[in-house]
């Protein structure tokens, strides 16, 4: 209805995302895409931001109401992202990294305003990286969580730029060998 191929798409995610961390999944990943009456239904136990879900699948709303292609498209790539970051670590990464690494993926053709995290840094409100994973809790309030995801897409947009893509290959294999954070991030 809307004219938006979601199998385009995924097929981008797959080449950009499969591009930065050298892996192309060889198992087929299940896409599973609901109406917005129906993500809302599956949803009914987890909070209002949650726009996408991987749990083993990729769940997605289609866009539509309150939906645009860009924020459709962003949530592909995030989950994507995740999907590749399971597989590469089976499934020992940090949340914050985790989901630090989706956000990048997903904002890598734009740029991302960062507007609460900016709130937080002028309100001396940043979160240590010891905390940070904690802050992505199903009952964390929305701006907690917008806080720790932009906190945690600064952390690995700095890292990527400084040290480029390729050592964040080798931190997610450290942390895949179960090499402790700090170790594999010194490293």
């Amino acid at each position: 209805e809307t004219g938006f191929d979601i199998r385009d798409t995924l097929l981008e995610a797959r080449r950009a995302v499969g591009s930065d961390f050298k892996y192309w999944p060889k198992h087929k990943l299940v896409v599973l895409v609901y109406s917005a009456a129906q993500f809302r239904k599956l949803r009914q136990n987890t909070p209002d931001w949650l726009a996408g879900q991987y749990d083993g699948k990729i769940r997605v709303p289609l866009p539509g109401q309150g939906l645009d292609r860009q924020a459709v498209t962003r949530t592909l790539y995030h989950e994507y992202a995740h999907a590749v970051i399971h597989d590469l670590t089976n499934d020992q990464c940090p949340v914050w990294l985790n989901e630090g690494l989706a956000e990048y993926e997903a904002w890598k053709q734009q740029t991302h305003p960062w507007y609460m995290l900016r709130q937080a840094l002028a309100g001396n409100r940043l979160v240590p990286w010891s905390g940070l994973s904690a802050q992505f809790s199903m009952t964390s309030p929305a701006e907690t969580v917008t806080v720790a995801y932009e906190q945690s897409h600064s952390i690995v947009k700095y890292l990527v730029e400084r040290y480029g893509f390729w050592r964040i290959r080798r931190l997610l294999q450290a942390v895949a060998n179960q090499t402790p954070l700090e170790d594999a991030l010194t490293k």
